[in-house]
């Protein structure tokens, strides 16, 4: 009898699917990395044949696997491809542009102690020296060469930079990159890239483009980071072992989006992103301490594996449609974004669950959103694996992913807490299916009208994402979670939310009724008449809610009684 033998993508998949991968899954996710980089370089040199000053040809020959190990490496290959496509357009001339590859050979002949000198190209002023500093020759908007020698001295002209102390901040000319950290696992130097002008400050997941990119942190800035860094790696070596092995192989580097934190909460939700171009590469706002350190670790950590796995194994059949829904966002999204989300989740979902072993308010923070997150990664992965864009491999991901969260099932939350987490998923679906759902209700409406039984259902179809308006406030059903965790409603909160929140649902309706004008009032109605009638007389607003809301619409009038019509 053949026994089947399974192919390396199976064995990846499912590896990976379970949230955190092995040494030799991730080794994998590495080594595709540097070829996925090997394949683009040569379509570069091809495209670039001919191409004088860039001294890419020259450079090329000089590439290692550390050197294709570089996370800003991705984001200038992608870039200059696009670029060549369309040499025109940019400020840079495209020959400066291409002299990145040059300034990775640089620091490493500065790094190895060579002898001699070599040639880099001057791109707006300034040489970057990956993993040691940037260089400033000469005014912005200045494009040329330089010399650098062994002792670390640039040459361009009359100009001369002589670097003594790589790691010194005393010559404004020359600044260091400076270092966050080691790893535990790896021993690796982790920077802190404030310098590189290749490095990613983009959002992939929602096209955003930064106008400008952050200031340079001061020296006090950097110190603080570090020390929420290092403070973050103890949490994650003591309480995530699963996680940290993953980050010490993954994370080079760490991209400043803003010097401090945005809020003064410690827990609050920063901005982080992690670039499909820039593995290794977190990029993200200051964290309010080493816990949100730690957590912003986890979840961007969980999005380059993703991207590294996709570039390797096909997960999904192409589509660029959106409309699937995703329990964390408002906006319809497609598959690829979906399992993305759900990746980042489970590492999230894992640390608060791992967090409630915690004593006081942290523990009771951890426990509130943990019973959120619980519910959201289950509510999606129900999503997911009903698309039929998977592939077999997408399918086999996605199912190992389910059987890694089923030890959660087992796991104590307050009963009311359960509660409350099953209450606020229900409450943003409703508001989702309003926001980005539309039916025609035109022979729903004439039979009511009619005296008619409503018949058979008109099917609803997604608005695409660019035709819905974003939310204006915070989903209603997050309130009571919120203050679950001590967290109470803002000033700004309608006055319709605060009696949903206070258990006050017949005030609540009665304000949501008066003016159900936008997706938060149809889910705060829904949520009211959970608690207010039947569950069959409520049932169409949260399998159907944007049927009813367009029913309402064409004839305002009692809901309940509007609902009861549909439930016959």
């Amino acid at each position: 009898m053949d026994v089947p033998v399974e192919n390396n993508a199976d064995v990846l998949v499912r590896d990976l699917g379970t949230g955190f991968g092995s040494p030799a899954g991730l080794a994998r996710l590495a080594a595709g990395q540097r070829q996925k980089r090997k394949v683009q370089l040569r379509m570069l040199l091809d495209d670039a044949a001919g191409i004088e000053r860039s001294g890419l040809a020259e450079a090329a020959r000089h590439v290692t696997d550390e050197v294709l190990d570089h996370p800003n490496l991705g984001v200038w290959l992608t870039h200059c491809l696009r670029r060549l496509a369309r040499p025109d357009d940019g400020d840079v001339p495209l020959w400066a542009d291409l002299g990145y590859l040059g300034w990775l050979r640089a620091a490493r002949f500065i790094t190895s102690r060579q002898a001699g000198s070599v040639e880099v190209v001057v791109r707006d002023g300034a040489v970057m020296l990956p993993g040691l500093g940037l260089a400033r020759l000469a005014a912005p908007g200045t494009h040329g060469s330089a010399t650098l020698s062994g002792r670390f001295e640039f040459t361009m002209g009359d100009t001369r930079l002589l670097v003594r102390d790589p790691g010194g901040e005393a010559d404004e000319r020359w600044l260091p990159l400076r270092k966050l950290g080691t790893t535990y696992s790896t021993l690796r130097t982790i920077h802190l890239d404030d310098l590189d002008p290749f490095r990613d400050l983009s959002d992939p997941y929602t096209g955003a483009q930064p106008t400008a990119p952050p200031p340079r942190l001061t020296a006090a800035q950097a110190a603080a980071w570090s020390r929420a860094f290092l403070g973050a790696l103890e949490i994650l070596r003591r309480q995530y072992e699963g996680y940290s092995a993953g980050i010490d192989e993954v994370l080079r580097t760490v991209v400043p989006l803003t010097a401090e934190p945005l809020t003064a909460e410690p827990m609050a939700d920063g901005v982080s992103t992690t670039s499909p171009h820039a593995y290794g590469a977190v990029t993200m706002s200051a964290a309010g301490g080493p816990h949100q350190f730690a957590l912003t670790l986890i979840r961007q950590c969980q999005h380059a594996k993703l991207s590294a796995l996709t570039d390797q194994v096909e997960l999904q059949k192409p589509s660029t449609v959106s409309d699937l829904y995703a329990p964390w966002r408002d906006d319809p999204r497609p598959l690829s974004g979906l399992l993305q989300g759900i990746y980042a989740h489970l590492g999230v979902a894992d640390f608060w669950r791992t967090s409630r072993r915690e004593a006081g308010a942290r523990s009771l923070t951890a426990d509130v959103e943990f019973a959120r997150r619980r519910a959201q990664v289950r509510q999606a992965l129900l999503v997911a694996a009903a698309s039929p864009l998977l592939t077999d491999a997408g399918t086999a991901f996605v199912t190992a992913m389910g059987r890694a969260i089923r030890h959660w099932s087992s796991e104590d939350v307050p009963g009311h807490l359960e509660s409350l987490a099953r209450e606020s998923s229900a409450g943003h679906l409703v508001a989702w299916r309003v926001r980005n759902m539309t039916v025609d209700v035109t022979g729903l409406h004439e039979r009511r009208l009619a005296g008619l039984p409503p018949g058979p259902l008109p099917e609803s179809v997604v608005v695409p994402a660019a035709d819905v308006p974003a939310p204006t406030r915070l989903p209603v059903g997050h309130l009571k979670l919120n203050r679950a965790a001590g967290v109470e409603p803002g000033p700004d909160t309608p006055a319709s939310d605060v009696a949903y929140a206070d258990g006050d649902y017949e005030r609540a309706l009665a304000l949501y009724t008066a003016s159900p004008d936008s997706p938060e009032s149809w889910a705060g109605v829904a949520l009211c008449l959970r608690h207010l009638a039947d569950e069959e007389t409520v049932a169409a607003l949260f399998r159907r809610p944007e049927l009813v809301a367009a029913l309402h619409r064409a004839a305002p009038g009692d809901i309940t009684g509007l609902t009861t019509w549909l439930a016959t």
